[in-house]
Protein backbone atom coordinates (compact mmCIF):
# COMPACT_ATOMS: atom_id res chain seq x y z
CA UNK A 1 0.00 0.00 0.00
CA UNK A 2 2.88 2.31 0.61
CA UNK A 3 4.34 1.70 -2.38
CA UNK A 4 1.29 2.38 -4.19
CA UNK A 5 0.86 5.78 -2.40
CA UNK A 6 4.45 6.42 -3.04
CA UNK A 7 4.08 5.24 -7.09
CA UNK A 8 1.28 7.89 -6.70
CA UNK A 9 2.76 10.31 -5.25
CA UNK A 10 5.71 10.38 -7.80
CA UNK A 11 3.65 10.03 -10.80
CA UNK A 12 2.06 13.49 -9.13
CA UNK A 13 5.22 15.06 -9.34
CA UNK A 14 4.87 18.46 -10.93
CA UNK A 15 7.01 20.29 -13.52
CA UNK A 16 6.35 23.53 -15.02
CA UNK A 17 5.73 23.46 -18.82
CA UNK A 18 5.35 26.25 -21.45
CA UNK A 19 4.59 25.44 -24.72
CA UNK A 20 1.13 26.60 -26.98
CA UNK A 21 0.90 30.18 -25.40
CA UNK A 22 0.16 28.93 -21.99
CA UNK A 23 2.34 28.44 -18.85
CA UNK A 24 1.57 26.40 -15.57
CA UNK A 25 2.68 23.35 -13.66
CA UNK A 26 1.94 19.85 -14.93
CA UNK A 27 2.25 16.31 -13.61
CA UNK A 28 4.98 13.98 -15.18
CA UNK A 29 2.12 11.77 -17.05
CA UNK A 30 0.41 15.55 -17.82
CA UNK A 31 3.60 16.60 -19.37
CA UNK A 32 3.84 13.47 -21.70
CA UNK A 33 0.60 13.99 -22.84
CA UNK A 34 1.09 17.67 -23.12
CA UNK A 35 4.62 17.81 -25.00
CA UNK A 36 2.32 14.98 -28.04
CA UNK A 37 -0.24 17.87 -27.94
CA UNK A 38 2.78 20.45 -28.68
CA UNK A 39 4.47 18.20 -31.06
CA UNK A 40 1.11 17.79 -33.04
CA UNK A 41 0.44 21.31 -32.99
CA UNK A 42 4.14 22.29 -33.89
CA UNK A 43 4.03 20.06 -37.00
CA UNK A 44 0.17 21.07 -37.78
CA UNK A 45 2.12 25.07 -37.34
CA UNK A 46 4.55 24.05 -39.87
CA UNK A 47 1.34 22.90 -42.39
CA UNK A 48 -0.22 25.70 -41.62
CA UNK A 49 2.39 28.12 -42.34
CA UNK A 50 3.35 26.65 -45.53
CA UNK A 51 -0.58 26.31 -46.60
CA UNK A 52 -2.24 29.39 -44.85
CA UNK A 53 -1.01 31.51 -42.40
CA UNK A 54 -4.54 31.97 -41.46
CA UNK A 55 -4.43 28.17 -40.21
CA UNK A 56 -1.92 28.57 -37.77
CA UNK A 57 -4.00 31.47 -35.92
CA UNK A 58 -6.83 29.16 -35.81
CA UNK A 59 -4.85 26.32 -34.36
CA UNK A 60 -3.58 28.62 -31.69
CA UNK A 61 -6.72 29.85 -30.70
CA UNK A 62 -7.72 25.94 -30.07
CA UNK A 63 -5.01 25.33 -28.30
CA UNK A 64 -5.75 28.20 -25.81
CA UNK A 65 -9.69 27.67 -25.69
CA UNK A 66 -8.13 24.10 -25.27
CA UNK A 67 -7.05 25.08 -22.01
CA UNK A 68 -9.57 27.70 -20.72
CA UNK A 69 -12.30 24.65 -21.21
CA UNK A 70 -9.68 22.58 -19.24
CA UNK A 71 -10.08 24.77 -16.52
CA UNK A 72 -13.59 25.16 -16.30
CA UNK A 73 -13.76 21.59 -16.59
CA UNK A 74 -11.45 21.06 -13.24
CA UNK A 75 -8.64 19.36 -14.73
CA UNK A 76 -6.77 22.41 -13.99
CA UNK A 77 -6.99 23.40 -10.04
CA UNK A 78 -7.66 27.22 -9.86
CA UNK A 79 -4.45 27.28 -8.00
CA UNK A 80 -2.94 26.91 -10.65
CA UNK A 81 -1.09 29.87 -12.38
CA UNK A 82 -2.86 29.80 -16.20
CA UNK A 83 -1.05 33.05 -17.69
CA UNK A 84 -2.11 33.14 -21.80
CA UNK A 85 0.39 35.48 -23.67
CA UNK A 86 -1.21 35.50 -26.90
CA UNK A 87 -2.62 39.76 -24.96
CA UNK A 88 1.54 40.02 -24.38
CA UNK A 89 2.13 39.64 -27.29
CA UNK A 90 0.06 42.38 -28.95
CA UNK A 91 1.03 44.33 -26.47
CA UNK A 92 4.63 43.59 -27.40
CA UNK A 93 3.35 44.25 -31.32
CA UNK A 94 1.84 47.27 -30.34
CA UNK A 95 4.68 48.81 -28.23
CA UNK A 96 7.03 47.42 -31.39
CA UNK A 97 4.74 49.51 -33.91
CA UNK A 98 4.77 52.55 -31.81
CA UNK A 99 8.75 52.77 -31.93
CA UNK A 100 8.37 52.44 -35.51
CA UNK A 101 5.80 54.83 -35.82
CA UNK A 102 7.67 57.66 -33.86
CA UNK A 103 10.59 56.63 -35.81
CA UNK A 104 8.36 57.33 -38.81
CA UNK A 105 7.29 60.64 -37.75
CA UNK A 106 10.37 61.87 -36.71
CA UNK A 107 11.98 61.09 -40.26
CA UNK A 108 8.80 62.52 -41.79
CA UNK A 109 8.94 65.89 -39.53
CA UNK A 110 12.97 66.29 -40.68
CA UNK A 111 12.01 65.50 -44.31
CA UNK A 112 8.98 68.42 -43.91
CA UNK A 113 11.57 70.45 -42.57
CA UNK A 114 13.75 70.31 -44.93
CA UNK A 115 10.97 70.11 -48.09
CA UNK A 116 9.56 73.59 -46.13
CA UNK A 117 12.26 76.01 -46.18
CA UNK A 118 10.00 78.84 -48.21
CA UNK A 119 7.60 78.22 -45.20
CA UNK A 120 10.54 79.02 -42.16
CA UNK A 121 10.86 82.16 -43.84
CA UNK A 122 7.34 83.26 -44.27
CA UNK A 123 6.80 82.70 -40.73
CA UNK A 124 9.88 84.54 -39.60
CA UNK A 125 9.42 88.63 -40.28
CA UNK A 126 13.07 89.19 -40.65
CA UNK A 127 13.90 86.26 -43.35
CA UNK A 128 10.51 87.23 -45.03
CA UNK A 129 11.52 91.09 -45.09
CA UNK A 130 14.86 90.35 -46.08
CA UNK A 131 13.74 87.91 -49.10
CA UNK A 132 11.18 90.58 -50.31
CA UNK A 133 13.81 93.42 -50.54
CA UNK A 134 16.18 91.05 -52.56
CA UNK A 135 13.48 90.03 -55.07
CA UNK A 136 12.70 94.08 -55.20
CA UNK A 137 16.36 94.78 -55.57
CA UNK A 138 16.52 92.65 -58.46
CA UNK A 139 13.40 93.71 -59.91
CA UNK A 140 14.95 96.52 -60.07
CA UNK A 141 18.15 96.63 -61.40
CA UNK A 142 16.51 94.16 -63.99
CA UNK A 143 14.27 96.76 -65.10
CA UNK A 144 16.51 99.52 -65.20
CA UNK A 145 18.74 97.77 -67.56
CA UNK A 146 16.01 97.15 -69.68
CA UNK A 147 14.61 100.82 -69.68
CA UNK A 148 18.14 102.42 -69.97
CA UNK A 149 18.89 99.60 -73.18
CA UNK A 150 15.64 101.06 -74.51
CA UNK A 151 16.00 104.44 -74.24
CA UNK A 152 19.90 104.40 -75.48
CA UNK A 153 19.50 102.08 -78.19
CA UNK A 154 15.85 102.43 -79.98
CA UNK A 155 14.22 105.98 -78.48
CA UNK A 156 16.86 108.95 -78.57
CA UNK A 157 18.05 107.89 -81.41
CA UNK A 158 15.03 107.70 -83.58
CA UNK A 159 13.51 111.11 -82.06
CA UNK A 160 10.77 108.68 -80.68
CA UNK A 161 8.87 110.72 -77.34
CA UNK A 162 7.37 107.54 -75.91
CA UNK A 163 5.16 110.29 -73.24
CA UNK A 164 6.44 111.32 -69.65
CA UNK A 165 9.64 112.40 -68.41
CA UNK A 166 11.30 110.25 -70.77
CA UNK A 167 9.63 111.65 -73.79
CA UNK A 168 10.20 115.27 -72.92
CA UNK A 169 14.47 114.01 -71.97
CA UNK A 170 14.37 112.76 -75.38
CA UNK A 171 12.96 116.07 -77.16
CA UNK A 172 15.82 117.96 -75.14
CA UNK A 173 18.25 116.23 -76.27
CA UNK A 174 17.79 116.06 -79.85
CA UNK A 175 17.34 119.82 -79.59
CA UNK A 176 19.37 121.36 -76.70
CA UNK A 177 21.80 118.37 -76.07
CA UNK A 178 21.05 118.20 -72.63
CA UNK A 179 21.67 115.01 -70.96
CA UNK A 180 19.08 112.55 -70.63
CA UNK A 181 19.71 110.51 -67.40
CA UNK A 182 20.23 113.95 -65.56
CA UNK A 183 16.46 115.34 -67.15
CA UNK A 184 14.98 112.35 -65.98
CA UNK A 185 16.03 112.85 -62.42
CA UNK A 186 15.95 116.52 -62.14
CA UNK A 187 12.27 116.27 -63.26
CA UNK A 188 11.10 113.63 -61.16
CA UNK A 189 12.47 114.60 -58.17
CA UNK A 190 9.37 117.37 -57.17
CA UNK A 191 7.18 114.24 -58.36
CA UNK A 192 8.53 111.74 -56.48
CA UNK A 193 8.48 114.51 -53.38
CA UNK A 194 5.07 114.91 -53.78
CA UNK A 195 3.90 111.02 -54.27
CA UNK A 196 5.69 110.36 -51.01
CA UNK A 197 3.16 112.36 -49.32
CA UNK A 198 0.06 112.78 -51.11
CA UNK A 199 0.06 108.76 -52.81
CA UNK A 200 2.44 106.03 -50.61
CA UNK A 201 5.39 106.58 -48.77
CA UNK A 202 6.52 102.78 -50.27
CA UNK A 203 5.26 103.68 -53.58
CA UNK A 204 7.41 106.88 -53.77
CA UNK A 205 10.64 105.45 -52.46
CA UNK A 206 10.78 102.21 -54.44
CA UNK A 207 9.81 104.79 -57.87
CA UNK A 208 12.52 106.82 -56.77
CA UNK A 209 15.25 104.06 -56.53
CA UNK A 210 13.81 102.67 -60.22
CA UNK A 211 14.52 105.66 -61.38
CA UNK A 212 17.80 106.36 -60.15
CA UNK A 213 19.01 102.90 -61.56
CA UNK A 214 17.95 103.48 -65.00
CA UNK A 215 19.35 106.97 -64.91
CA UNK A 216 22.57 105.31 -63.54
CA UNK A 217 22.85 102.62 -66.37
CA UNK A 218 21.36 104.88 -68.85
CA UNK A 219 25.36 106.31 -68.37
CA UNK A 220 27.02 103.28 -68.16
CA UNK A 221 25.74 101.40 -71.08
CA UNK A 222 26.04 105.00 -73.41
CA UNK A 223 29.41 103.31 -74.86
CA UNK A 224 30.02 103.03 -78.43
CA UNK A 225 30.05 99.35 -77.63
CA UNK A 226 26.25 99.04 -77.43
CA UNK A 227 24.88 100.21 -81.51
CA UNK A 228 22.51 102.46 -81.40
CA UNK A 229 19.18 101.07 -84.10
CA UNK A 230 18.48 103.79 -86.51
CA UNK A 231 17.44 101.76 -89.85
CA UNK A 232 14.13 101.28 -89.38
CA UNK A 233 12.68 104.03 -86.97
CA UNK A 234 9.00 101.95 -86.82
CA UNK A 235 10.75 98.59 -85.67
CA UNK A 236 12.41 100.69 -83.41
CA UNK A 237 9.34 101.98 -81.64
CA UNK A 238 7.83 98.64 -81.57
CA UNK A 239 10.94 97.28 -80.07
CA UNK A 240 11.41 100.40 -77.45
CA UNK A 241 7.18 99.29 -76.99
CA UNK A 242 8.07 95.90 -75.36
CA UNK A 243 10.81 96.76 -73.62
CA UNK A 244 9.31 99.64 -71.33
CA UNK A 245 6.14 97.40 -71.04
CA UNK A 246 7.85 94.98 -69.68
CA UNK A 247 9.50 96.82 -67.40
CA UNK A 248 6.75 98.54 -66.35
CA UNK A 249 4.69 95.04 -65.52
CA UNK A 250 7.85 94.23 -63.23
CA UNK A 251 7.43 97.56 -61.71
CA UNK A 252 3.93 97.10 -60.67
CA UNK A 253 4.57 93.88 -59.47
CA UNK A 254 6.35 95.75 -56.66
CA UNK A 255 3.94 98.81 -56.33
CA UNK A 256 6.53 101.12 -58.48
CA UNK A 257 6.44 102.72 -61.46
CA UNK A 258 8.56 104.47 -64.29
CA UNK A 259 7.52 107.81 -62.81
CA UNK A 260 6.74 110.86 -64.01
CA UNK A 261 3.46 110.57 -66.03
CA UNK A 262 2.30 107.84 -63.89
CA UNK A 263 2.61 109.90 -60.63
CA UNK A 264 0.80 113.23 -62.35
CA UNK A 265 -1.96 110.78 -62.96
CA UNK A 266 -2.28 109.61 -59.70
CA UNK A 267 -2.10 112.93 -58.28
CA UNK A 268 -4.70 114.26 -59.96
CA UNK A 269 -6.91 111.09 -59.16
CA UNK A 270 -6.21 111.72 -55.36
CA UNK A 271 -7.78 114.88 -56.65
CA UNK A 272 -10.31 113.90 -58.75
CA UNK A 273 -11.40 110.38 -57.83
CA UNK A 274 -13.90 110.16 -60.95
CA UNK A 275 -11.15 110.42 -63.51
CA UNK A 276 -9.67 106.89 -64.92
CA UNK A 277 -5.69 107.07 -64.37
CA UNK A 278 -5.32 104.84 -67.93
CA UNK A 279 -6.95 107.26 -69.24
CA UNK A 280 -5.54 110.15 -67.89
CA UNK A 281 -2.11 108.51 -68.47
CA UNK A 282 -3.05 108.15 -72.42
CA UNK A 283 -3.38 111.79 -72.77
CA UNK A 284 -0.69 113.09 -70.86
CA UNK A 285 1.26 110.69 -72.99
CA UNK A 286 -0.34 111.59 -76.14
CA UNK A 287 0.06 114.92 -75.37
CA UNK A 288 4.27 114.61 -75.42
CA UNK A 289 4.03 112.81 -78.44
CA UNK A 290 2.18 115.44 -80.04
CA UNK A 291 4.69 118.28 -78.99
CA UNK A 292 7.81 116.09 -80.19
CA UNK A 293 5.84 115.96 -83.61
CA UNK A 294 5.33 119.89 -83.30
CA UNK A 295 9.02 119.95 -82.55
CA UNK A 296 10.61 118.15 -85.19
CA UNK A 297 8.29 118.67 -87.39
CA UNK A 298 7.65 115.29 -88.09
CA UNK A 299 3.99 113.54 -88.38
CA UNK A 300 5.86 110.02 -88.26
CA UNK A 301 7.55 111.26 -84.82
CA UNK A 302 3.82 111.39 -84.05
CA UNK A 303 3.01 108.27 -85.11
CA UNK A 304 6.32 106.33 -83.93
CA UNK A 305 6.08 107.98 -80.22
CA UNK A 306 2.46 106.66 -80.22
CA UNK A 307 3.09 103.00 -81.39
CA UNK A 308 5.76 103.02 -78.61
CA UNK A 309 3.09 103.96 -76.40
CA UNK A 310 1.12 101.75 -76.96
CA UNK A 311 2.93 98.51 -77.33
CA UNK A 312 4.46 99.43 -73.86
CA UNK A 313 0.98 99.90 -72.34
CA UNK A 314 -0.44 96.65 -74.34
CA UNK A 315 2.61 94.35 -73.54
CA UNK A 316 1.91 95.97 -69.82
CA UNK A 317 -1.34 94.59 -69.02
CA UNK A 318 -0.70 90.97 -70.76
CA UNK A 319 2.47 90.35 -68.45
CA UNK A 320 0.16 92.07 -65.52
CA UNK A 321 -2.60 89.20 -66.45
CA UNK A 322 -0.58 86.71 -67.43
CA UNK A 323 -1.94 86.44 -71.04
CA UNK A 324 -4.99 85.42 -69.43
CA UNK A 325 -7.90 85.18 -71.91
CA UNK A 326 -11.31 83.78 -70.69
CA UNK A 327 -14.52 83.44 -71.73
CA UNK A 328 -17.88 82.45 -69.92
CA UNK A 329 -20.20 80.03 -71.35
CA UNK A 330 -24.04 79.74 -70.03
CA UNK A 331 -25.80 76.41 -71.24
CA UNK A 332 -29.35 75.25 -71.21
CA UNK A 333 -29.33 71.76 -72.07
CA UNK A 334 -31.11 68.82 -70.72
CA UNK A 335 -28.12 66.28 -70.55
CA UNK A 336 -26.26 68.77 -67.55
CA UNK A 337 -24.29 65.60 -66.05
CA UNK A 338 -22.56 64.74 -69.52
CA UNK A 339 -21.51 68.32 -70.11
CA UNK A 340 -20.21 68.81 -66.30
CA UNK A 341 -18.18 66.06 -66.48
CA UNK A 342 -16.29 66.98 -69.68
CA UNK A 343 -15.72 70.60 -68.49
CA UNK A 344 -14.59 69.10 -65.09
CA UNK A 345 -12.27 66.24 -66.18
CA UNK A 346 -11.17 67.31 -69.44
CA UNK A 347 -11.20 70.92 -69.89
CA UNK A 348 -9.82 70.66 -65.88
CA UNK A 349 -12.04 73.95 -65.18
CA UNK A 350 -15.03 74.18 -62.53
CA UNK A 351 -18.78 74.28 -63.85
CA UNK A 352 -21.63 75.51 -61.36
CA UNK A 353 -25.22 74.29 -61.74
CA UNK A 354 -28.05 77.56 -61.26
CA UNK A 355 -31.98 77.37 -61.09
CA UNK A 356 -34.10 80.18 -63.30
CA UNK A 357 -37.44 80.67 -64.25
CA UNK A 358 -38.08 80.92 -67.85
CA UNK A 359 -40.46 83.81 -68.18
CA UNK A 360 -42.26 83.30 -70.89
CA UNK A 361 -42.95 79.77 -69.87
CA UNK A 362 -43.09 80.25 -66.09
CA UNK A 363 -41.51 76.76 -65.83
CA UNK A 364 -38.49 76.26 -63.64
CA UNK A 365 -35.48 75.56 -65.85
CA UNK A 366 -31.93 74.50 -65.23
CA UNK A 367 -28.65 75.73 -66.74
CA UNK A 368 -25.00 75.44 -66.37
CA UNK A 369 -22.31 78.25 -65.87
CA UNK A 370 -18.13 77.85 -66.46
CA UNK A 371 -15.37 80.10 -67.24
CA UNK A 372 -12.91 78.45 -69.47
CA UNK A 373 -9.67 79.58 -71.44
CA UNK A 374 -9.87 80.89 -74.66
CA UNK A 375 -7.99 78.41 -76.20
CA UNK A 376 -10.32 75.81 -75.05
CA UNK A 377 -13.65 77.60 -76.95
CA UNK A 378 -13.91 75.52 -79.59
CA UNK A 379 -12.77 72.31 -78.14
CA UNK A 380 -16.55 73.08 -75.84
CA UNK A 381 -18.70 74.57 -78.81
CA UNK A 382 -18.06 70.63 -80.83
CA UNK A 383 -18.43 68.49 -77.65
CA UNK A 384 -21.77 70.82 -77.09
CA UNK A 385 -22.83 69.80 -80.31
CA UNK A 386 -22.23 66.28 -80.56
CA UNK A 387 -23.63 65.63 -77.39
CA UNK A 388 -26.83 67.71 -76.95
CA UNK A 389 -27.19 69.57 -80.85
CA UNK A 390 -30.72 71.30 -79.43
CA UNK A 391 -28.43 72.89 -76.49
CA UNK A 392 -28.91 76.34 -76.21
CA UNK A 393 -25.82 78.55 -75.14
CA UNK A 394 -23.98 81.86 -75.48
CA UNK A 395 -20.25 82.94 -74.57
CA UNK A 396 -19.45 86.19 -73.50
CA UNK A 397 -15.69 87.62 -73.29
CA UNK A 398 -14.65 87.84 -69.20
CA UNK A 399 -11.69 90.91 -68.62
CA UNK A 400 -10.64 89.52 -65.84
CA UNK A 401 -10.43 86.01 -63.88
CA UNK A 402 -9.21 85.85 -60.11
CA UNK A 403 -9.30 82.74 -58.18
CA UNK A 404 -8.11 78.59 -58.78
CA UNK A 405 -7.29 77.36 -61.63
CA UNK A 406 -6.56 80.87 -63.54
CA UNK A 407 -3.37 83.43 -62.91
CA UNK A 408 -3.33 86.31 -62.11
CA UNK A 409 -0.49 88.43 -61.20
CA UNK A 410 -1.85 91.63 -60.03
CA UNK A 411 -0.37 93.00 -57.52
CA UNK A 412 -2.85 94.27 -54.83
CA UNK A 413 -1.07 97.20 -53.91
CA UNK A 414 -0.19 98.60 -57.04
CA UNK A 415 -1.05 101.99 -57.40
CA UNK A 416 -1.46 101.75 -61.05
CA UNK A 417 -4.88 99.75 -62.23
Amino acid sequence: MEKKQKRNSSSKKEVNITGGGVRFPLTANERREWEVGEKFFGEADSYAEAENENFTDEMEKSAVSAVENNFRNGEISEDETVLFSPEAEILEEIAEYAGESDEYAEETEEEVLDESGDDIVERNPFLRNVKRYLSQGLIIIITGIIRALAMNVFIVPNKIAPGGISGIASILYNTLGWNVSLITIVFNVPLLILSFFYINRGFAISTTIATLVMSGFMEVLDTPSIPVFIEDPFAAAIMAGIMNGVALSLLLKINSSTGGSDIIALLVQNKFRNIKVIWLLFVLNAAVAIAAGITFASLSIVIFSLVTIYVGSFIAEMLQKGFVSTVEFKIFSDKKEEIADFVLHKLHHGITGLTGIGMYTGRQVNYLVCIINKRQENTLINFLKQTDPTAFYYISNVKSVIGSGFKNDVNPKSKIK
